[in-house]
């Protein structure tokens, strides 16, 4: 029974070709083109998974000395330059007085009203001085009276002793010569006339011993208030002396505080060479105005970045960087290398950073970063870099190869990346 549809011999007969099986050969040319492609493929694909493909971030800054730079800004009073005492390019040390200015209005007439304030004061404070003075020889007067008062009033009670000795002296052989002469006219031997003067001469005594008494009492009384008021006259001298003083402490203060708020000296807060001296005497400045600025004389040179927040993820301390200055074109110049030394732990927002000579346009974290060279080349000659420069550097962020750069969907698909 057959199981095809044609016969077998039908089947072998179509199988066989009049011309023979048909058999293509390549030309040389087209295998030298496939070998090639083939050879450029690999190498392609060798280069892709050697090469690599860096992710940067590009940040801006400036340059400043590692000790940091002070800028001098005017009082938010303003006020006027009444006098510089350093110049620009010289180095002051700590506690060196740099300017003074002054803050005094001035009326219609243009006087300055501080000025005639403070002149009112200085004549007062002369006035309570001369007053302190008076006082001082006046109470030495008083004092030197009191002495001279007390040594009188004693030598007055040696006298009064003297003499009130001698009356009782006297008054007592008086009084003997009245009880005689009261015994014999007792007796009758002595009249009543005699008896009359002998008592009249005893009253007469007695009348001089009780004055002398009196006399001796009221110098003792007088030597005790001398003596009490000597005693006492310092401490109410010194009262009010202590008044006029008080008065004159606090005209002080008052000349102090008019001083503080009609002139005011500035003084260096630290050691450095003053940069940026752009004023002179007689120069109304408004409310912080920069009037100088102070460098760190010999200080190294760092570099100040401000490293935005959706860059800062990768970045590291002691990851190099390549920097490009401003002043000086890097087509031209090159570029300078260094590596970074800090990231800040806190955040800065915007606004928040003062004394710099860029802007911080979105939240960021300060990086400080050393410098290789403090110096560049230009035209044959080192220049030294200065405080204040701005400059764009850029920081890899991230590196992988091509392959994995071309494949980044794929892995991000797949939650590799």
């Amino acid at each position: 029974m057959r199981k095809g549809l044609f016969r077998k011999e039908a089947i072998a007969h179509q199988s066989t070709a009049i011309t023979g099986r048909l058999l293509m050969t390549p030309k040389p040319a087209f295998m030298a083109i496939a070998a090639v492609l083939v050879i450029w493929l690999m190498v392609v694909i060798v280069f892709l998974m050697q090469s690599s493909y860096a992710r940067k971030a590009s940040v801006q800054g400036w340059l400043e000395p590692h000790g940091g730079v002070y800028k001098l800004y005017a009082d938010p009073r303003g006020g006027q330059v009444a006098d510089i005492f350093v110049k620009e390019g010289q180095y002051v040390e700590r506690g060196a007085s740099l300017l003074r200015v002054s803050y005094s209005n001035k009326n219609a007439l243009g006087t300055p009203v501080s000025e005639r304030l403070l002149k009112e004061l200085e004549e007062k404070r002369k006035r309570t001085q001369g007053i302190i003075e008076r006082l001082h020889t006046l109470h030495s007067n008083a004092l030197h009276t009191l002495d001279v008062s007390i040594t009188h009033a004693k030598k007055e009670q040696v006298e009064l002793q003297d003499i009130t000795r001698i009356t009782r002296s006297q008054y007592e052989v008086t009084l003997t010569h009245f009880e005689n002469t009261q015994s014999l006219y007792h007796d009758g031997h002595v009249s009543h006339i005699a008896y009359q003067e002998q008592n009249l001469r005893k009253l007469a005594s007695e009348e001089q011993l009780k004055r002398a008494i009196q006399n001796q009492n009221t110098a003792n009384n007088k030597i005790s208030s001398l003596t009490q008021k000597r005693a006492s006259l310092p401490m109410q001298q010194r009262n009010e002396l202590a008044n006029y003083q008080n008065g004159l402490s606090d005209l002080n203060q008052q000349i102090v505080a008019h001083h503080n708020t009609h002139e005011e000296t500035i003084y260096a807060p630290q050691g450095g060479v003053v940069s940026g001296l752009h004023i002179k005497p007689g120069y109304d400045i408004k409310s912080n105005n920069l009037l100088l600025t102070l460098v760190p004389k010999s200080s190294s040179m760092q570099a100040h970045m401000l490293i935005p927040v959706h860059s800062a993820g990768f970045i590291d301390e002691g990851q190099s960087l390549n920097i490009r200055y401003d002043a000086f074109p890097y087509q031209k110049f090159g570029m300078q290398s260094g590596h970074i030394l800090r990231i800040s732990k806190t955040l800065i927002l915007p606004g928040e950073l003062n004394d710099a000579p860029i802007i911080a346009n979105e939240p960021a974290y300060l990086v400080t970063a050393e410098l290789i060279n403090e110096t560049l080349v230009a035209y044959g000659e080192h220049i030294q870099l200065k405080a204040g420069m701005t400059f764009s550097a850029d920081i890899e962020l991230s590196r992988r190869t091509l392959i994995e750069w071309l494949l980044e969907p794929l892995y991000s698909l797949s939650g590799r990346l």
